[in-house]
Formats: C-alpha cells, sequence, structure tokens
C-alpha cells in the first residue's frame, strides 16, 4: 500500500457502490497506523464538468473511465476498508492533487 495508490472503498456499510479512494498519508503513517487520509473519488465516469474543489483522474491512473476525485474533504479511514487496489497516481498528478488540496482549504492564503 502507498501513498500513490487508488483503492476501492465503501462510504458506508450500507452502500450499495463503491467509492474510490486515493490514499493521502505519509508512508510511514500507511505501513504503522490502521487509519490514513483518503480523498473520496466516485467510482462512476464523469458527466460533468469538474468544480474548483476537483480532479479528473483517468486511465493514466489505473482507472477505467474518468472519475471526479474531490480534494475539499480528507477521511480517515481504516485500512481494512480499502479494497481491490485500482490503480496509482503519477508523481505529476500526486503533486497537483496536493495543490488542489491547499486551495481547496484555501491554506493558500494563510
Amino acid at each position: 500500500m502507498t501513498n500513490a495508490a487508488l483503492s476501492a472503498l465503501r462510504a458506508s456499510p450500507v452502500a450499495r457502490d463503491e467509492t474510490v479512494g486515493h490514499l493521502h498519508s505519509h508512508p510511514d503513517r500507511i505501513s504503522r497506523k490502521p487509519d490514513i487520509n483518503v480523498l473520496k473519488c466516485s467510482s462512476h465516469r464523469a458527466t460533468r464538468s469538474v468544480e474548483a474543489n476537483e480532479l479528473l483522474l483517468d486511465q493514466a491512473d489505473g482507472l477505467d473511465w474518468p472519475t471526479l476525485c474531490a480534494c475539499d474533504l480528507i477521511f480517515a479511514v481504516d485500512k481494512a476498508e480499502l479494497t481491490d487496489r485500482r490503480g496509482s497516481v503519477t508523481p505529476a498528478r500526486r503533486r497537483a492533487i496536493v495543490s488542489h488540496i491547499i486551495q481547496s482549504f484555501a491554506w493558500n492564503v494563510l
């Protein structure tokens, strides 16, 4: 499990659809702790324009189709909830995600 991984997870125990979680934790945390940070990405094909707080992940990231990934909400999830690795985000795309997180939380204006 790496910081760049895209894995399937269920938004809740009763959710019918899986969502895709982009792991966004320090590698030390991933290896030592049960709870890690993920960004919620849709498991459905993107059918609308990307909003300011989102990025589009796609086949280059190992996904089957273009998928929206929200950068304005970070979830802590148990690693055991992550199943079925879907892909891996490239270093360039990870930098874009981090930039979007910073902008989405307005940390760039502190």
